[in-house]
């Protein structure tokens, strides 16, 4: 989706440039093709073992789709027909029915006064299955999401899938509504529906006592409980398409990170700091090899230790899945939540494979990878 910017700024760390950089005109690359793209694949051995996603933080766990909801109330999306395009989705018993959004509520009553969770779902009118999928999720964006937040919205599209396995271009604004003073986190999918494209609404709010924060935790987990709803989606839409053209990951890619803390002896006065930063690249070449570097450091208490890898191995692509095996090391498994292009780089937001392309998680900077290299700048 394109949006328009005064200007690129120009920063040093690749996490900064990934994070805040937003490009002229962002594109996403191309429709996804009708049928699921040939996984580029090499020889090598290290093919992923079941239930690893290979990131050793003690969350290999396979990421497996949310439980359905159960269908206690179906309903189609108001602007469709009766035709067979058209969209049923499932909502529990306790997601209430208000101004044509389902709602669901939970709260929790402390001392400070109550955390409220609030989740909304709605179908929207369908559209006609012409024209630009991008420019038709743009327009609905300026269609439905609030005025007073057009200028918050996503610089890009992101993709995933949704119910069994259909296409879905997404975005998203963050900010209070008019008269509000809390932000509501609003979501638009535009779903493959074959003959038409289907509209869903996700808002997410998430209100609390100052001392029960931070919000963007409590959002998240009010964005999550709208998983299951979207997971119950069906219409007569192509399912299980690859989301991004394979060839689009044989590139070289850049990511890094970095993050420190000071710490005070509020009472004698002295000070000590830690920090953490890494840097790696893949770099992916078209006949299925991989080449892998990476570098970091970590400080506690004045004390520096380094580290570093090598290694060579394969890559492929799948579905929205991105898969780099590199010899002697767990392979590493990225769910693809967009492609985008700047002027002059590529940039890319892979996930852990548990995230499910949520809006909440492609906001993170520790999940860019860019074709661009700022190191020694």
């Amino acid at each position: 989706m394109a949006h328009p910017v005064a200007r690129t700024p120009r920063l040093r760390w690749l996490l900064l440039v990934c994070a805040s950089c937003v490009p002229t005109a962002p594109q996403v690359f191309g429709p996804p093709p009708a049928q699921p793209a040939a996984t580029v694949a090499g020889d090598d051995p290290g093919a992923p073992a079941a239930g690893e996603d290979g990131w050793g933080d003690g969350g290999d766990e396979a990421w497996r789709e949310p439980v359905a909801a159960p269908p206690a109330v179906v309903a189609s999306g108001p602007g469709t027909s009766a035709s067979a395009s058209a969209l049923a989705i499932a909502f529990p018993a306790d997601w209430q029915a208000a101004s044509g959004w389902r709602i669901f509520t939970r709260q929790v009553d402390e001392w400070a006064g109550p955390r409220v969770w609030r989740t909304l779902v709605r179908t929207l009118p369908a559209l006609p299955a012409q024209g630009d999928f991008n420019q038709a999720l743009q327009q609905a964006v300026r269609t439905y999401l609030p005025a007073e937040l057009q200028g918050k919205v996503a610089p890009h599209a992101y993709r995933r899938y949704l119910g069994d396995g259909l296409f879905a271009q997404y975005s998203y604004a963050v900010g209070p509504e008019r008269g509000n003073k809390d932000d509501t986190w609003f979501t638009l999918y535009l779903i493959d529906c074959g003959a038409t494209w289907e509209l869903v609404e996700v808002a997410s709010i998430y209100t609390y006592p100052g001392v029960s924060g931070p919000w963007n935790i409590g959002v998240r987990e009010a964005q999550e409980a709208a998983e299951p709803v979207l997971a119950t989606i069906r219409c007569a839409g192509p399912r299980n398409q690859a989301l991004f053209d394979p060839a689009l990951f044989a590139r070289h890619w850049y990511f890094g990170s970095g993050g420190s803390m000071d710490y005070v002896n509020v009472f004698t006065g002295s000070s000590w700091s830690s920090s953490v930063s890494y840097a790696g690249d893949y770099e992916l070449r078209g006949d299925g090899r991989a080449i892998y570097s990476y570098s970091g450091a970590t400080t506690v208490a004045g004390a520096t230790q380094f580290g570093a890898q090598q290694g060579q191995g394969t890559w492929s692509f799948a579905g929205d899945t991105l898969t780099i095996a590199i010899r002697g090391l767990a392979p590493r498994v990225y769910r693809v939540a967009t492609v985008a292009d700047f002027p002059d780089a590529t940039l890319a937001v892979m996930l852990k494979p548990e995230l499910a392309a949520m809006p909440t998680a492609v906001t993170s900077p520790e999940v860019i990878f860019t074709t661009k290299s700022t190191y020694g700048e």
